[in-house]
């Protein structure tokens, strides 16, 4: 299988009174299957665009690895009399 990451989203907001960066990621698996995200990011004027994309990739990845194992089972047979996926 293989994925696609894109960004979605990259811009700069207040939030509750402080100036922050939201990064968005848009994974599409090779099949079509879609997986959005995004992250809030304090804005420091010492990073880089790809710091921040980096950064926020970083805090992704425990969603976007449950997302991938989603499909571990996907599309296997299940057979009835032995109780098992194959």
């Amino acid at each position: 299988m293989s994925y696609t990451i894109k960004v979605e989203k990259f811009k700069n907001e207040q939030v509750d009174n402080v100036a922050k960066k939201l990064v968005g990621f848009k994974i599409t698996k090779d099949t079509g299957d879609i997986f959005i995200i995004d992250k809030w990011l304090d804005i420091d004027d010492s990073k880089s665009d790809d710091t921040y994309a980096s950064d926020a990739y970083k805090l992704c990845t425990t969603e976007i690895d449950e997302w991938k194992e989603s499909f571990t089972h996907v599309a296997k047979t299940f057979n009835p009399d032995t109780g098992k996926m194959e």
